[in-house]
């Protein structure tokens, strides 16, 4: 099963990394600092982090996502499911074939906004 985890694990990691800096890691456990995330910009303003594997291969990946402001998705459909947590500001996230601000739900730092596959979400 091909699962998503986007950002949810990267407060954990933050946290942890923290703890072990100093400590060796078993074989096996990598160990990603918030100075060593690699960011990476895209034509549409926004940047992506990849922590392990990558959405365009077979396998579970991790990625965190920079949203400039006023970034907006077109609706779309995702191949698995999603799973996000908003670190910092405010995510709007729509579900349907079109949404407007006024229709979208407000997502703010803490809650994990899980977006189901084959069903169209924008933001």
């Amino acid at each position: 099963m091909n699962s998503s985890y986007c950002i949810l694990s990267f407060a954990a990691l933050v946290a942890v990394s923290s703890a072990f800096a100093e400590e060796k890691l078993p074989k096996g456990v990598t160990l990603i600092t918030p100075d060593k995330i690699q960011w990476v910009k895209t034509p549409s303003g926004r940047e992506l982090a990849y922590l392990h594997g990558h959405p365009d291969k077979p396998g579970p990946y991790l990625y965190l996502v920079k949203w400039p402001p006023n970034n907006k998705a077109i609706a779309h459909k995702h191949p698995d499911d999603r799973y996000g947590i908003v670190l910092s500001g405010t995510h709007y996230i729509g579900y349907g074939d079109r949404s407007t601000r006024n229709n979208c739900t407000p997502i703010r730092p803490g809650p994990t906004s899980p977006s189901p596959p084959t069903r169209p979400t924008s933001g």
